[in-house]
This record gives C-alpha cells, structure tokens and sequence, in this order.
C-alpha cells in the first residue's frame, strides 16, 4: 500500500499479556490498597504509601484538609472506589472529589503505575510460544511472523512497512516484544545471543532501534521508556514509582488541555490508508480527538484520485445492540459509497464489519480472517 497503516490498541490488545482491562485495573488497584486505616500494610502498598508520604506537595495539600495520617488519604480513595463502582479508573479519576482532588489524581497515577509494573512480566512471552492452547490468542506473534518479517531481510525491509501504533495502554509489552525480536533477527553479534552477561546489552540495541524502524505513540503515556524504566523489573514500583506516576495522563481536564498528546495520532489517522482497531472500546472522547467523531477525513492522493481508506474495527466483546451503535455512529453514516465521496468502507469486510460474527473472535483470528495486516 502507498500510505501508512495506523493500527489502534485499546486494553484488549494487551491482555493476553498479563494486562488488566478496564474494569480489572480498578480491581487491581482496590486490592492493592488498604481497606481500613490500621489495615497493615506490606509489598507493593507499603512502597505506595512511602511515595506519598515523600511527595511533600501530596502531603501539604492531604494535611490542609486533614490532621490524619496519609494512611486514611489511601483508605478513603479505596472506599469512594469501592462503592462509586467505576467502569475504568480513568472515569473514577475524572470526577471532582471537591478539596481532594488532587492528593485522589496523583494516588490514582501512582496505583496504577504500580499496578501495570508488577503486571508487566517478560516470561510470559516465552510461555505463550510454547503453548499449544488455541485459546492464548498471541497476536503479537502472528503480527511478526506473518505480517512484518516475513520477505524482510534487512531493517531498511522493516521500515518500508510503514506501520504505526496508537496505543491508549500504558504498558510497553508491544514495544518490548518487537525491540526482542529485531534484536534477535537482525543486531545481534556472532555469540553475544548466548551470552548472559550481554543478552540485556543487545535487547538494549533493539529498543534503540525500534522508533526508527516503527512509530509508536501513546496518548496517555507509559511507565516510560523502556531504557530508563527495564521491563518486567519488579523493582520497578520501588525505584520508578513517582517517575512512571509522571509519565500517566488518565484525567478528564488533561483530556481536553494536553492536546499534544494527541497530535501525532490524529495527524497519523488523518493520513492513514488503512486503520486497524484492536481491543479498542470507542470511547467517544478518544474517538473526537482522533479525528473520527464524524469519520475519517475526506480526502484525495496527489496523483490517482479517490484515496480509498480502509477500515478494520474489531469489536470483540460487545453485544448486538452496542455493534450497531458504533456501526451507525462512525462507520455507516460517516462513510457513503466511493462515487460520492473519496472515503470508503473496505469492501472485504463491509458484510461482517460489525456483526456477530466478531462477537468470539480473538485478534489473531480477526486478522487472519480480514487480512488488515497482511498487505504491509
């Protein structure tokens, strides 16, 4: 294809991972935190009260609307969460908590922070390559062996590809997993792949490489770069916490005033020649600030007139009523047929685009089946 390939993840794609969805994040984070005030704590929530207990601004604006223990700031974010019964903790984040707001905002980025650190695990790629479970839907996998080395030879054959991800996850199990196996494939020194002592030292080459090969953004941030923060370090809540705390965007104001965020990916969508939708929920506030609140953007290729756009969603997980919703909303309306306008549906899913069919269709299945990575 001429032009780019833009697939955006939503929480589903990296569930087979390890990650938390949605609703198992606000979970994770309630078990991590103490359910009363003399609750004892240990692990992972001892080092998450030591980070606030050190935050002296977190501290001064707890203290200035309680005497208490920054112990009963964690108890009652834990109680709000427990009983408001959010369906993301982003939604939980974006509500106003009056005087508190901020101490609740900077207690959420560093739960989840630690939460999607101790939930990132490198082994767990090794052992969905040696199950034979249909059911362990590695994707990542087919996306390598089947979309982007297969006919490469070189990095330059890598970067022709011209693929790009919009990831809405904070965890970098994608960029870790491409990083492995460019490092393997392609940098690695006669020897240095057996030697223990330089195995970190080589997969450092490819996380090096990897944004000049793909380009990858995440609009809400990550627990931040793989060469300062090492994945599947669990220490990395310990001696990262208030770092990776940093690099999380998840409330509703940030939203609406760090566009920046944003820029790279509605400029990428806005180009893009086909769009690919993995595990994505189509939050409406993520829809309109990619660009896709009224559908892709109308446009024409500078020689060959009608510049067709394709387009992949996978719903996987919704229900009939919540199918035809989206089907309505962004993709039928928004894109009438090509001899009207220069945006079109793709034809070889147009039939099945948002039905039933997709409702048990893991990722790898969808892909194969459409083929919305098979032309890179």
């Amino acid at each position: 294809m001429s032009g780019h390939t833009v697939v955006i993840l939503g929480a589903g794609a990296s569930y087979t991972y390890g990650l938390p969805l949605g609703k198992g994040l606000v979970d994770r984070i309630r078990d991590l935190l103490p359910n009363s005030a003399t609750t004892e704590l240990n692990g992972v929530s001892k080092t998450l009260y030591a980070q606030i207990c050190e935050d002296a601004h977190l501290l001064k604006a707890w203290q200035s609307q309680s005497h208490r223990d920054p112990i009963y700031a964690l108890f009652e974010f834990r109680a709000r969460l427990v009983h408001s019964d959010p369906r993301s903790i982003d939604e939980f984040l974006s509500r106003d908590f009056q005087l508190v707001t901020p101490v609740f905002r900077q207690i959420g980025k560093l739960a989840i922070a630690h939460v999607i650190a101790t939930s990132e695990v490198a082994s767990i790629f090794e052992q969905l390559e040696r199950s034979d479970d249909p059911m362990k839907d590695h994707w990542y996998r087919y996306l390598w062996k089947d979309c982007l080395n297969d006919r490469c030879r070189t990095l330059d054959d890598l970067k022709a590809k011209k693929l790009r991800f919009v990831s809405f996850n904070y965890d970098r199990s994608l960029e870790y997993f491409l990083a492995s196996r460019i490092a393997a494939t392609y940098l690695t020194p006669p020897g240095d792949a057996l030697a223990d002592s330089r195995h970190q030292a080589w997969r450092t080459t490819g996380l090096q490489e990897i944004n000049q090969i793909f380009q990858i953004t995440h609009p809400y941030g990550t627990l931040g770069s793989l060469l300062a923060v090492p994945y599947g370090n669990p220490n990395n809540p310990q001696n990262h916490g208030k770092h990776m705390a940093r690099e999380i965007r998840v409330i509703n104001e940030e939203r609406v005033d760090e566009e920046d965020g944003f820029s790279d990916a509605k400029k990428w969508v806005a180009e893009a020649s086909r769009v690919v939708f993995l595990g994505f929920s189509y939050d409406p506030t993520n829809m309109q600030r990619l660009g896709l609140a009224t559908g892709l953007p109308r446009r024409r290729a500078s020689n060959s007139g009608i510049h067709h756009c394709e387009l992949f969603p996978l719903t996987y997980g919704l229900e009939r009523a919540e199918r035809e919703t989206l089907r309505k909303f962004y993709f039928v309306e928004h894109f009438p047929p090509a001899t009207a306008h220069p945006m079109t549906w793709n034809p070889r899913n147009d039939e099945y685009a948002l039905s039933e069919v997709h409702q048990n269709m893991s990722i790898t299945q969808y892909l194969r089946r459409h083929g919305a990575l098979s032309a890179l």
